[in-house]
């Protein structure tokens, strides 16, 4: 499977501009997956908002041909190994491996985050998640 960027798709940073239409698009993704949504938009503003994250460096959002946000990720560190990453595609873009693309910058991410771990905290760095949790978390 390529886990490059689609053609004509494009990729860049989320602001806390962007959190209204990462609302929606969650709000899609969900009643697609789970034929409702649970998610409310002050959650997600507070989520985006919060002082630990850097939205720079923690997220990236994409969009189609068109300019239409078509994926988000976001990924959220806590204890320098702990990390929580919501990867949401719209439902019309299914086959476009938009998921492992996101995946994978969020794996690439969470690398660069626990090298900066202080040594003391005796973190060990392996090649990213083993084969069969990378296919699960792409598959759900």
């Amino acid at each position: 499977m390529d886990t490059s960027l689609p053609e004509g798709f494009t990729a860049r940073r989320a602001t806390l501009d962007d959190v209204p239409a990462i609302y929606r698009l969650l709000q899609s993704h969900e009643r697609a997956l789970y034929g409702y949504s649970d998610k409310f938009l002050a959650y997600v503003q507070a989520t985006y908002s919060s002082p630990t994250l850097d939205l720079a460096r923690d997220s990236c959002l994409i969009f189609d041909r068109v300019g239409q946000l078509a994926g988000s990720m976001l990924l959220e560190q806590s204890m320098y190994t702990n990390f929580a990453v919501t990867i949401c595609v719209a439902p019309s873009e299914p086959d476009s491996y938009l998921d492992a693309y996101l995946l994978r910058l969020a794996e690439s991410k969470a690398r660069v985050l626990m090298a900066q771990a202080p040594y003391e905290k005796g973190i060990a760095l392996r090649d990213g998640l083993p084969s069969w949790v990378r296919t699960s978390l792409l598959s759900t």
